[in-house]
C-alpha cells in the first residue's frame, strides 16, 4: 500500500495462532472489535521482542524465541484515526502456556474468515491472506 510521506504509520507485532482452522484474536476492554494478540514496540524494543512482551501481556503466554516466524506484513488505514496508518507484522511463534485474557484484555475468540468484519481493516487483510495459504476457514 502507498501511504503518503505525511501520513503517521503506527508500527505493530501480531501474533498468528492457529486452532482447528481458526485464528486467536482479542477483544480489549471496552471495545467492540478484536484483534490479533500483539501490539505496538516500546522504544528500542525489536518486532518480535514486541510480539513476546504482548502476547505475555495480553494472553498469559511465553513464546519460544528461536520459533518466531514472519508471515508478512500488512499495511491498513488506522481504525481510529483515518488520517495513520497501521503495518502489522505478523508472526507464527509456538508459545507454552494456554492462553488466558490478561491485562486490558476482555475476552478470545477463535475467528474464522466468516467473522473477518469483526476486525479492523489490517486484520482483515491478514485473515484473507490465510485463507489464501488454506490456514483458516
Amino acid at each position: 500500500m502507498n501511504t503518503e510521506k505525511n501520513m503517521e504509520i503506527i508500527q505493530k507485532s501480531a501474533l498468528l495462532h492457529i486452532k482447528n482452522r481458526r485464528l486467536l484474536c482479542a477483544r480489549t476492554k471496552g471495545q467492540e472489535i478484536f484483534y490479533q494478540v500483539g501490539g505496538k514496540p516500546e522504544p528500542g524494543e525489536t518486532a518480535e521482542e514486541a510480539l513476546i512482551r504482548e502476547t505475555r501481556e495480553e494472553i498469559r503466554v511465553e513464546i519460544d524465541p528461536e520459533s518466531v516466524e514472519l508471515f508478512g506484513v500488512f499495511t491498513a488505514t488506522f481504525l481510529h484515526d483515518a488520517s495513520k496508518y497501521v503495518e502489522i507484522k505478523a508472526f507464527f511463534a509456538d508459545f507454552t502456556g494456554t492462553p488466558t485474557p490478561g491485562g486490558e484484555i476482555a475476552e478470545l475468540g477463535w475467528l474464522t474468515s466468516a467473522e473477518a468484519s469483526l476486525l479492523p481493516p489490517a486484520g482483515q487483510d491478514i485473515i484473507k491472506a490465510l485463507v489464501v495459504k488454506d490456514l483458516i476457514d
